[in-house]
């Protein structure tokens, strides 16, 4: 959750120097921190693959690192901006280097105007068969492996949730 007055670390990626630069990002985090009145003390620019997984972005392992030491929430401009991969959310509880901080993403479409990863990751799992339903026709074996993932955290949950 943000509260006015917060401290904040930005993490903003872009796949190669040929893709965009990270101009947009900065001025929708600027934005979106002035209207909320909070202060951003640090970006994080890398340059990687949307695909590349968590534990291979040094310069975001960092960023979270740099979260955890200080207390401060990450943001991310949009969520394409932080993967590509839909198990993304959900993996990232459990990496090693997780911490305790909290990662918000700036989407428009939320009442408040952005979504935690937690609730990103839970409603990918309360909302798997619309998820299934969208990837199925056009799965790569990438994708595929992506479903075997999420429907095993989603019987782990469900198991949790019965109890």
């Amino acid at each position: 959750m943000l509260y006015s007055g917060y401290k904040v670390v930005a993490y903003c990626r872009v796949s190669t120097n040929k893709q965009e630069s990270f101009g947009w990002q900065h001025h929708t985090i600027e934005k979106f921190a002035k209207k909320h009145n909070l202060e951003v003390v640090r970006v994080f620019d890398e340059q990687v693959s949307g695909a590349t997984s968590a534990e291979d972005r040094p310069i975001f392992k960092n960023a979270c690192k740099f979260c955890e030491e200080y207390g401060y929430t990450m943001i991310v401009a949009s969520v394409d901006r932080l993967c590509r991969s839909v198990s993304f959310p959900i993996k990232f509880g459990s990496c090693s280097f997780r911490g305790d901080f909290d990662l918000e993403i700036i989407c428009p479409q939320e009442k408040n105007g952005y979504i935690s990863v937690e609730d990103l990751a839970f409603s990918i799992l309360t909302n798997f068969d619309m998820v299934e339903k969208l990837l199925l026709p056009t799965a790569s074996k990438e994708s595929l492996k992506e479903l075997e993932f999420i429907r095993k955290k989603l019987s782990l949950y469900n198991s949790k949730k019965n109890d």
